[in-house]
């Protein structure tokens, strides 16, 4: 059976063993950890795709079937950061693209990642030390 995605698991986990003969991958028995992958990319994909609207642990865990608890713990061991901290992190990624590439005003900026004025002024100071203006004259004049 040929794997084309090969997704990101734990070590202790030999999801996909590598048959040189046939140069192709074999997908092991555990099938629960292939499932919870397979809904994090779904996750991410979602995430990304609906990036104007605000997204709660609460309601993804309750769209996946998981309990909040768990959920968060799969996210994180996942993608290796906490929903939230993820979930600004993309929001900061497109209003960046969109102040480099648009002479958009920033309050427009700011709606069209699902976040207030204030609140993109605040995510901007404390993960690039700058405001969303000083960001833009930094980065639009290169």
């Amino acid at each position: 059976m040929k794997v084309e995605f090969i997704a990101k698991h734990l070590d202790d986990c030999a999801l996909l063993n590598f048959q040189k003969s046939s140069e192709s991958f074999i997908v092991c028995t555990c099938q629960k950890l292939l499932t919870n992958m397979h809904n994090m990319d779904a996750v991410l994909l979602h995430l990304h795709r609906n990036i104007h609207y605000y997204h709660t642990p609460e309601e993804i865990a309750e769209k996946t079937g998981y309990s909040k608890r768990h959920f968060i713990r799969l996210f994180k061991r996942y993608i290796g950061i906490n929903f939230g901290r993820y979930n600004n992190l993309i929001r900061i990624e497109k209003a960046g693209n969109e102040l480099i590439q648009t002479e958009l005003p920033i309050g427009e900026i700011a709606g069209n990642v699902g976040l207030s004025h204030r609140q993109i002024y605040n995510l901007f100071q404390i993960h690039l030390k700058l405001s969303p203006s000083e960001f833009r004259k930094k980065y639009q004049a290169n």
